[in-house]
């Protein structure tokens, strides 16, 4: 009976982890969640909460995107672009949640340029503050960016960037 017992309980947890793997995958969840989106009356998620993460530009592999929820319905975005081991340009902007267009809209883009020395000592350059623009969510779960200053997004589509546990653990 023992045998048998433990031959149950195995198949019972060989077929919760089938049917585990049988639904969408974590970034498909997590980003088409973002597109019917709102902020919840009942329990007041803010609906950037979907989008958070870390993204990369496909195209280029030199540009990332992060994002945080801010306020119930607000998200920061941070868009770092590697020009080379010592320079990169960082545009921080903040705004809110629009349903509508599935996106993040900001008129508070701040862009400055990061020059690092062989000692790792940081100098910063601001070239502008109050830059407008928007981030979109896409059907492909895929965010593009509309920067109305420099057209800087034009080409970029950012990608979910999973991070593998192991190996950020080294």
């Amino acid at each position: 009976m023992k045998i048998k017992g433990i031959v149950l309980i195995l198949i019972v947890a060989m077929l919760l982890v089938c049917f585990a793997g049988c639904g969408k995958d974590a970034v498909s969840e997590t980003v088409s969640s973002a597109q019917s989106a709102a902020v919840n009356e009942e329990d007041g998620q803010n609906p950037v909460m979907n989008i958070i993460g870390s993204y990369m530009d496909r195209g280029s592999q030199r540009a990332t995107m992060d994002i945080l929820c801010e306020g119930n319905d607000g998200g920061r975005v941070t868009i770092s672009w590697a020009g080379s081991a010592f320079e990169q340009a960082v545009w921080e902007f903040s705004g809110k949640w629009d349903e509508e267009t599935h996106a993040i809209h900001y008129s508070n883009c701040r862009k400055a340029i990061r020059t690092y020395d062989e000692s790792g000592n940081m100098t910063e350059t601001v070239e502008y503050e109050n830059g407008t623009g928007a981030i979109f969510v896409q059907d492909d779960y895929t965010i593009t960016w509309q920067d109305d200053q420099e057209n800087a997004g034009e080409s970029c589509v950012f990608e979910f960037n999973m991070i593998d546990a192991d190996a950020a653990e080294g």
